[in-house]
């Protein structure tokens, strides 16, 4: 080591310049003698022949050093002066924009290798970096993100260029996420993106807070057994009242699910439920549920055991009226019920026994008539009946206080007989006085019992997102 500090010291004081070109004076005689010292303490050292090096003899040492001192990147040769030139801050730059643009391509699933809005990094950590317009801080340290879409070109562009453009500089822009909230960068923020917790992370953390909220969004989730805690650590299971699961891909809810006995709001919006567990039945305190956008045909007896709920949207499945259990019926708490987008073609009498009801939807159906007992709803408020293949409304409808400016009856893309049509031409109000006329009963009663109606084919719904198999 003492050595290797002497021959570098040596090498240093070598590269001064001895033939006078860059001194404004002539050396000393002491500055000549310490030179001589210091060459021959070389040759003694290092094996060098003679007595001493003469002036030529030290610039080939000098030559030789600054040769080892340059290097080769992609076939360039640079030396230790040019690490600043514009040629090495050009090929920086480049490099840069290479990465730029991969990882551009990687954010917008490009390379079909990962989900949208992962590189490689993030993908090993379970990350994901989605849209974010608006960021709603919850309790218990949850957020609502805000529409949480897949990056696009020109935002996963931009937060890219943000990013590595920064870091040519040498700006640690990494670093802002410790000063924006829900550790969001400086970059997250110009281009509206975030990135959420790992899913262990997220319920980690909410164990040990005792979080009565978890929002497990747009996380691939395929298998609650398989989210470690959620089913399994009790400090979690018993203190949840609100678990939002929507955009993943659940096929099957799990009879685990009991153990949440203090849940209030579930939330399974848009993933690949087939099959909904007895075992629900035993979530008493639950209030509102959301099962939209699934794959269900059928649903369990013990349905009728929630009897806390009070909103309950089935919409954009294939249910049908068979598919529908008599002790579903029994939901008397029931005030809003979301039907939409299935396969209908008439309801069950027994809906009269939703006696709190305020907004029922049954928009994009095959219905062909509505019972004369719905007109027992009479708290109903908001009603969705568009999109059918209706001709007639019973006149028990006209006891349904609607048309009025403070109530919803939307009742377009129906081929209504004549006079319906005439009717809502001029607004739904007159149709809801038209319906509660002699006259109506009348036509009414020779229209069922004749033979004269004649209702359109089903439309395809092929393309539904609930037929998939996948």
């Amino acid at each position: 080591m003492i050595v290797l500090e002497q021959r570098i010291d040596f090498v240093v004081d070598s590269l001064l310049p001895v033939d006078n070109r860059f001194w404004k004076a002539e050396p000393s005689v002491g500055q000549q003698q310490h030179h001589q010292r210091r060459l021959a303490e070389f040759n003694r050292r290092f094996g060098a022949s003679g007595g001493g090096h003469q002036p030529n003899q030290m610039h080939h040492h000098q030559q030789q050093h600054q040769r080892n001192l340059e290097f080769d990147i992609a076939g360039m040769r640079f030396s230790m002066t040019d690490l600043l030139s514009p040629r090495l801050i050009l090929l920086d730059l480049m490099v840069r924009l290479m990465v730029l643009l991969l990882e551009t391509f990687a954010l917008c699933g490009f390379f079909g290798l990962f989900r949208s809005g992962q590189t490689p990094g993030k993908w090993l950590m379970n990350l994901q970096v989605v849209q974010a317009n608006d960021v709603i801080d919850l309790p218990d340290q949850i957020i609502e993100v805000l529409p949480a879409n897949p990056l696009r070109f020109q935002r996963a562009l931009a937060r890219s260029a943000i990013k590595n453009l920064a870091m040519m500089f040498f700006f640690p822009v990494w670093a802002t996420a410790f000063v924006f909230s829900n550790h969001r960068t400086s970059y997250d923020i110009i281009t509206s993106t975030i990135v959420p917790s790992g899913i262990r992370k997220a319920l980690t953390e909410a164990a040990q807070a005792g979080a009565t909220g978890l929002a497990l969004v747009d996380r691939d989730i395929d298998d609650l057994l398989s989210c470690p805690l959620l089913l399994t650590e009790r400090s979690l299971f018993q203190s949840l009242t609100r678990l939002t699961l929507s955009h993943n891909r659940v096929s099957v809810l799990p009879k685990e699910i009991a153990r949440l006995e203090n849940l209030q709001h579930l939330n399974l919006f848009n993933n690949r439920l087939k099959l909904v567990c007895p075992e629900i039945g035993q979530l008493k305190k639950l209030y509102q549920l959301n099962l939209g956008m699934n794959r269900l045909a059928t649903l369990p007896r013990e349905f009728g055991q929630l009897q806390q709920l009070e909103l309950l949207d089935l919409s954009y499945n294939n249910l049908h009226e068979g598919g529908l259990p008599a002790e579903f019926f029994s939901l008397v708490a029931l005030r809003a019920l979301y039907l939409g987008d299935n396969d209908f073609e008439r309801l069950p009498a027994a809906i009269q026994s939703f006696r709190n009801l305020l907004v029922l939807s049954v928009r994009d159906n095959d219905l062909v008539e509505l019972p004369l007992e719905l007109g027992h709803c009479s708290g109903i408020r908001e009603l969705h009946i568009q999109g059918n293949r209706l001709l007639l409304l019973p006149p028990e409808f006209a006891q349904l206080q609607l048309g009025s400016p403070d109530t919803v009856l939307r009742m377009g893309d129906n081929p209504w007989v004549e006079h319906i049509a005439d009717q809502l031409a001029l607004g739904v109000s007159h149709v809801m006085h038209y319906l509660a006329t002699d006259a109506y009963r009348v036509q009414y009663s020779q229209l069922m019992s004749g033979s004269s109606l004649k209702y359109p084919p089903k439309a395809s719904k092929a393309k539904k997102i609930s037929r998939k198999t996948s």
